[in-house]
């Protein structure tokens, strides 16, 4: 690395960005000073690298090589054409606004508020709903009129979800009701999740009869996982439970993947009885549960049922399948699911987890701990609470990883250290 840095002013066009954007990545302490020298280089070489490898450091690299000096070139690519089919040899328009609110969140939020109100069709809530306000009145009424026309994306549904105040309640259940059971299952969704942060009794009532309505769309299949973390409202997760034993298994299935994501600690024992009723019914036609090709939709819908039971009640969210618990669900499982308890089994009886933290694409944590996954250091401070004391946490890293992420890291080992858990952090050079 010394002598690629030595090398730098002999270095030009695509071969010096090549150079500084490694230089940028590797885990060699700089300090602020050469790592702002650095980016001024890869600025003024920034559009000799391919279009690939720019979105690659925006998206992938950039809390290795990024900085305000590269502000420029991030208001660039915001300004240029949309990359509506997210194609990778084109400018990725939505990752740049993420790092501009990132480094400039004044310049950032402007940009964000342009975007909504002028959409070009590329850019996804998952960016367009960063602003911290909980409702954006001044966007509502141009939203609400393209919903009226019937000229609203996506996006337009998931903006009301996202910013709509209660004030357009009125207008936005008018529009809901008048196409009942008859919309596309993302506009429903939003819409729905919408009525539950605004008044959630009428929204649960929603997801109740949108459970029922079933001649013209699919997404009552999928309707209670799409309500994500409002499940854990009691009369929705009461809800799941019922549907537990809806005559549909695409449904059944469904809400054990809820309940198993975001149920409480008493989703567990309805999951339990629900196997327990599956196993049943099935125990003298075991073979039957074996996937073949060409096997008829009802028996896979069947198969995959009794699949997700069992990972829901071995891997669920709001309490610890431990030793007896897996035992009993090797009891009940199909044959192939045996193997996979056989490993759950043994990782309980060394009371020893692999636990991995990761942050990339977009800066959020998602973890796994053993057999348990979640997001957020908030859920994975829950799940740890639930771990017996003793448990021995592996975790491999880097120093960078650490150092970018020192106060979630620091608030994992207070959590292991408060329930008694042995934490192991790894980082080989």
């Amino acid at each position: 690395m010394s002598d690629v840095a030595a090398s730098l002013q002999s270095k030009t066009g695509k071969a010096r960005a090549v150079s500084v954007s490694e230089l940028l990545q590797a885990d060699a302490t700089l300090n602020p000073s050469a790592k702002a020298q650095l980016r001024q280089l890869l600025l003024a070489s920034w559009d000799s690298l391919p279009v690939r490898q720019r979105n690659e450091l925006i998206q992938y690299r950039w809390e290795q090589v990024g900085g305000p000096e590269l502000l420029p070139i991030l208001r660039t690519v915001i300004a240029g054409a949309p990359n509506c089919n997210h194609e990778i040899d084109k400018l990725d328009r939505a990752s740049a606004l993420r790092r501009v609110y990132e480094l400039a969140p004044l310049q950032g939020r402007e940009l964000i508020l342009h975007e909504i109100t002028n959409p070009k069709g590329d850019i996804g809530i998952n960016v367009l709903g960063l602003l911290p306000e909980r409702e954006l009145p001044q966007v509502e009424q141009p939203l609400i009129a393209k919903l009226k026309i019937g000229d609203a994306d996506e996006i337009d549904f998931q903006l009301l979800e996202r910013y709509g105040s209660e004030r357009v309640l009125p207008e936005i259940k008018a529009i809901y009701e008048a196409h009942r059971g008859e919309w596309a299952c993302a506009p429903h969704d939003a819409m729905v999740r919408y009525f539950l942060r605004v008044r959630p009794d009428y929204g649960v009532a929603q997801v109740s009869d949108a459970l029922g309505q079933r001649k013209i769309t699919g997404c009552y299949q999928f309707q209670l996982t799409a309500l994500n973390e409002n499940l854990r409202h009691p009369k929705l997760e009461q809800i799941a439970i019922g549907a537990l034993n809806d005559p549909s298994p695409e449904v059944a299935r469904n809400a054990a993947e809820a309940l198993g994501k975001y149920g409480s600690v008493k989703a567990e024992a309805a999951l339990g009885a629900r196997l327990e009723k599956f196993h049943e019914h099935w125990k003298d036609r075991a073979d039957e549960l074996h996937y073949r090709p060409g096997a008829k939709p009802e028996v896979l819908a069947e198969i995959g049922l009794g699949q997700v039971l069992v990972q829901a009640i071995s891997s669920g969210q709001a309490w610890f399948a431990d030793e007896d618990t897996i035992a009993k669900l090797k009891e009940l499982a199909s044959p192939q699911m045996q193997a996979e308890l056989d490993g759950f089994l043994q990782e309980i009886k060394r009371n020893e987890y692999g636990l991995n933290l990761n942050w990339w694409p977009e800066g959020t944590l998602d973890y796994s701990i053993g057999r348990y996954t979640g997001k957020g250091i908030a859920a994975l401070e829950e799940k740890l609470a639930q771990f017996p004391a003793g448990a021995h946490l592996n975790l491999i890293t880097t120093v960078a990883e650490r150092d970018r992420h020192r106060t979630e890291f620091a608030e994992l080992e207070d959590a292991a250290a408060a329930n008694g858990l042995v934490l192991q952090i790894q980082t080989p050079r």
